[in-house]
């Protein structure tokens, strides 16, 4: 399918010794934790994502996370 980013609406996806995080960043899939309002994407065949990170030198930041639907649905 060729995933490159992974969206959840948990914490994490793991504990540690974090191996679920290992496994996706060792195969180039980002990982965007604790999303909130999914529930209007569950409605729509197709959607663009758009993750707005703080501009910090870190191997992770919080992001503004947005979800642009198209009015043209399958």
């Amino acid at each position: 399918m060729k995933v490159k980013i992974i969206g959840i609406d948990i914490p994490s996806p793991d504990k540690f010794p974090f191996e679920e995080h290992i496994k996706l960043l060792d195969n180039n899939i980002l990982i965007l934790e604790n999303l909130t309002n999914l529930e209007p994407l569950l409605k729509v065949s197709k959607f663009d994502l758009f993750a707005f990170p703080l501009k910090i030198h870190a191997e992770a930041s919080l992001v503004r996370a947005v979800a642009k639907i198209s009015c043209n649905q399958d």
